[in-house]
């Protein structure tokens, strides 16, 4: 009896941590049994990331686009191609500077930049004629004491048969001349005859259209005796009168050229030619009309 007492006292105190036991395993989530998840991390560098912009899709050109590109390109497949003659002394041929920054190339380069056509530009020029040089050269006749010419006129000259200067037409004719003639003691009126023989040549290079001719006036270098400067504007009077009597342009560069005088960046080393800035500003003054002139012609 004794036995049985005992082993039901200790089955009382055994049996409910036992079926505590039981109830709580069996009352785990299955989660609990489950693989345990790996934690990665990924240390990348930090790289500044932009999409591919997207090119937009190339315009289909119009008909109106294609019809007034084709216009434009026959427009100026159809411009006409305009030359130039410049005759004078060495204030036309650029004496003391490049050939591309004397007054008759500065002159096709600002017209070519107004979108005018310009084939080529000839140039009858040298340092030291007086009018009758000139007209001698233009007439392939020659002269006894004529400079001779040298350089880019020279070869000009050289390669043109005699008389043929006479027989070709320019779109445009400008003429600058006279200051040998003023410092060889030339009289006004010497001056004004050969001038004058020198216009009617012009025109015959214009199919005798005065409106494409221009006379530049003649520069003082502002270095020249006061009496110099006097006849310089007693020449330059008479050329003027006779270019309004034949109806052709005046350009009066003189007062643009007295200022070299004062400043130096107008003239060049020698101290008596202008710089390529003052031809500029001589250009600034005629490149209107001229552009005018020819627009005139069609």
């Amino acid at each position: 009896m004794a036995a049985i007492l005992l082993l039901t006292v200790l089955m009382y105190i055994l049996a409910p941590p036992l079926m505590g036991y039981s109830q709580q395993r069996h009352l785990l989530p299955s989660t609990a049994f489950a693989a345990p998840q790996r934690a990665i991390a990924y240390a990348l560098p930090h790289v500044a990331y932009a999409p591919p912009r997207q090119q937009p899709l190339p315009l289909r050109p119009t008909r109106q686009a294609i019809t007034a590109a084709a216009a434009t390109s026959d427009a100026a497949a159809q411009a006409p191609i305009r030359t130039i003659l410049a005759l004078g002394d060495g204030y036309t041929i650029g004496e003391s500077v490049l050939p591309s920054e004397g007054w008759p190339m500065q002159l096709a380069d600002q017209l070519r930049a107004k979108g005018i056509a310009i084939g080529g530009v000839d140039v009858v020029a040298q340092a030291g004629w007086r009018t009758d040089d000139l007209q001698a050269a233009l007439e392939g006749k020659a002269q006894g004491d004529q400079p001779k010419p040298q350089g880019w006129a020279a070869a000009f000259l050289m390669a043109a048969p005699k008389g043929s200067l006479l027989q070709k037409e320019y779109d445009v004719v400008a003429l600058q001349i006279g200051g040998s003639d003023r410092m060889e003691g030339k009289s006004v009126e010497q001056y004004g005859a050969d001038f004058e023989a020198l216009l009617k040549l012009a025109l015959t290079k214009t199919g005798g259209d005065a409106s494409r001719i221009f006379v530049l006036s003649i520069p003082d270098s502002g270095a020249a005796p006061a009496d110099v400067a006097t006849g310089i504007d007693a020449y330059n009077s008479v050329n003027k009168d006779l270019a309004a009597a034949n109806g052709i342009g005046y350009v009066d560069i003189t007062a643009i050229s007295r200022k070299g005088a004062t400043d130096a960046s107008l003239i060049t080393w020698d101290g008596v030619y202008p710089s390529a800035k003052m031809y500029r500003e001589w250009v600034s003054l005629m490149v209107d009309d001229v552009t005018a002139a020819l627009d005139a012609k069609g």
